[in-house]
């Protein structure tokens, strides 16, 4: 299971008893969705999420980002949609426009991986000729690095003839630049909870909120 899979996993285990509330506001002609995605009786790990034409809000105890499409959008815009394509839209985070973070283990996983797919490219058909030794010169530095991003970069900085020479001139357009660069794990419960909450509603008929409330200008 790698990093992505883990994450889905633990965020549906930790909404698996939330349940989804919707009130819907008419807001100068056009409608806003207010959802509550949470667990009855606590704000734990709950979400707030606000979908206004083509805006997304969603703020609470995980956090808060805003989302930003080019057109109305509704609940059944979010139960199929796919992640790259879900975090594109994303205007502002904690974590800024992009809402990544560093991970070392899957940094440390890439360098086991680039090790294993060097030593198997016997014709230099994917890396340059020398380049498994050349890895093999650097590869205790490359490993101390991953423990902080700032790290690696000063590594790329620092060493980068000797990457050139692992994987060619072009190396920054390769996982090289990032290898343990990641979405967020909050950002990533922002995409499941928003998926499982649209889903809910869905599944339970879009029920009717309690109160519909007019918020037009006068």
């Amino acid at each position: 299971m790698d990093y992505i899979e883990r994450q889905i996993k633990q965020a549906g285990e930790a909404f698996a008893n939330h349940v989804a509330t919707l009130e819907r506001v008419m807001l100068r002609g056009s409608e806003l969705l207010s959802i509550l995605w949470a667990k009855p009786g606590t704000s734990n790990m709950s979400m707030s999420i606000t979908i206004h034409r083509g805006r997304v809000f969603i703020y609470g105890d995980l956090g808060e980002a805003i989302y930003n499409w080019y057109g109305d959008i509704g609940i059944d815009f979010f139960p199929g949609i796919n992640m790259q394509y879900f975090f594109s839209k994303c205007e502002a985070s904690e974590f800024g426009r992009k809402p990544t973070t560093w991970d070392s283990d899957e940094a440390l996983e890439w360098i086991k991986k680039e090790k294993r797919r060097i030593s198997a490219d016997k014709s230099c058909d994917e890396y340059p000729k020398g380049a498994a030794k050349a890895f093999r010169e650097i590869k205790d530095e490359m490993v101390s690095a991953t423990e902080q991003e700032w790290m690696w970069h000063g590594f790329l900085a620092s060493h980068e003839r000797e990457v050139c020479d692992v994987w060619g001139q072009d190396w920054w357009e390769r996982d090289v630049t990032g290898p343990g660069e990641v979405y967020a794990p909050r950002s990533i419960m922002h995409y499941v909870g928003i998926k499982m909450a649209c889903a809910a509603l869905l599944e339970a008929g879009n029920a009717q909120p309690k109160e519909e409330i007019s918020c037009e200008a006068k």
